[in-house]
């Protein structure tokens, strides 16, 4: 009885979702209401020819962050380094936090604070880089945004890499060859 209940109950749902979804088709009387606007940026959000810095957590940051590092990262040569600061929608104001690893040296204003801001500007700041050694390092930048309506930031954190000299590449070990040359395939084994 009760599997018989389910399939009714899941035939009578779909029709319900049906007739809901065909209510409006083509009907233009029917207004066209728009989503209202979300704290989001777009996917493809980003100052054209500038690097993206890579957000830290679930997708669907209020403030995008792009950057532009104003040469190649050299042992003791100081690099500038332009961060680019897009708001979404309902932002009002922001605040970032500069931060690099051990093995950076970071000069200028590592604290910047926009307010107001405006969706679609882009907001700029200046700060200069120098790498004290070689290897592959992070700028942590944390940026916290009050939205309109709100009296609760909300906080992001992205990663901008910098590889200094020659970073060491790993690189998958390549198969053993049979006499002829060719690689041999393993096969899991068969009992």
């Amino acid at each position: 009885m009760t599997h018989k209940l389910m399939g009714n109950f899941a035939r009578v749902s779909l029709v319900g979702a049906a007739l809901l979804a065909m209510a409006g088709c083509g009907d233009p009387s029917v207004p066209v209401v728009q989503a209202p606007a979300t704290n989001e940026l777009p996917q493809d959000a980003g100052v054209p020819g500038l690097a993206r810095a890579v957000p830290q957590g679930k997708p669907g940051a209020a403030v995008g962050l792009s950057y532009d590092l104003q040469g190649r990262p050299e042992v003791a040569q100081s690099v500038p380094l332009e961060l680019v600061f897009q708001p979404g929608v309902q932002v009002q104001a922001l605040t970032a936090v500069i931060t690099g690893m051990e093995g950076l040296a970071l000069q200028g204003e590592l604290q910047a604070g926009f307010e107001p801001v405006r969706a679609g500007e882009d907001y700029r700041h200046l700060i200069t880089v120098t790498p004290q050694r070689t290897g592959v390092f992070y700028l942590t930048v944390v940026i916290t945004a009050l939205h309109e309506g709100s009296d609760s930031p909300q906080g992001r954190t992205f990663s901008i890499p910098l590889s200094v000299g020659e970073a060491s590449v790993q690189r998958k070990s390549s198969p053993p060859e049979d006499a002829a040359g060719e690689a041999i395939e393993s096969l899991p084994a068969q009992e």
